[in-house]
């Protein structure tokens, strides 16, 4: 995966659909909702690699964790909970907290519901931005300056328990 790109699989079919995709992130809500790919049909390996596909034509893929993994499942493969510092969050059991990825786009798809809890919830960071921007101008320039952010809880073996990195960019 690490060498596909959105050239290698143009998807014409789905050009407007991918402009108007783009448009909602950028100038929209924030996010988009896409229903209607049958998982199922294709398994979990070709449906991995089509909602990958896809997303190489909204940007650019990120490590999603400390692996290095372009694409990570979220699993509760452990029974650790968010209390213990070394539980991977994608494995827990717990209810993963409101928390921020390093990304302008987040994608999520789901292979299967959960029996039970499993809900996703998402805000825009872009419309929390412009919230504060229009009720509290004098605030906004904050999230541009550096913040502390834990850097072990995301990697284990990380030279530094912390990095600094603007809230917004």
């Amino acid at each position: 995966m690490r060498t596909v790109t959105a050239a290698d699989y143009p998807i014409d079919a789905c050009q407007a659909l991918n402009a108007e995709c783009s448009r909602q992130l950028d100038e929209g809500r924030g996010f988009i909702l896409v229903r209607g790919l049958n998982t199922a049909e294709y398994g979990d390996e070709v449906a991995g690699a089509i909602f990958f596909i896809m997303g190489l034509h909204l940007g650019q893929p990120i490590a999603q964790n400390q692996m290095g993994d372009l694409l990570d499942h979220v699993v509760a493969t452990s029974n650790k909970t968010m209390d213990d510092s070394t539980a991977l969050p994608s494995r827990v059991r717990d209810r993963l907290p409101f928390h921020s990825d390093s990304s302008d786009v987040v994608a999520l798809m789901c292979l299967r519901g959960a029996k039970a809890g499993g809900a996703s919830s998402l805000v825009s960071g872009t419309t929390i931005y412009n919230e504060i921007l229009r009720r509290r101008p004098d605030l906004a320039p904050l999230l541009l300056e550096p913040f502390h952010w834990d850097w072990r809880r995301q990697d284990p073996d990380s030279p530094e328990l912390t990095y600094t990195s603007p809230v917004v960019s």
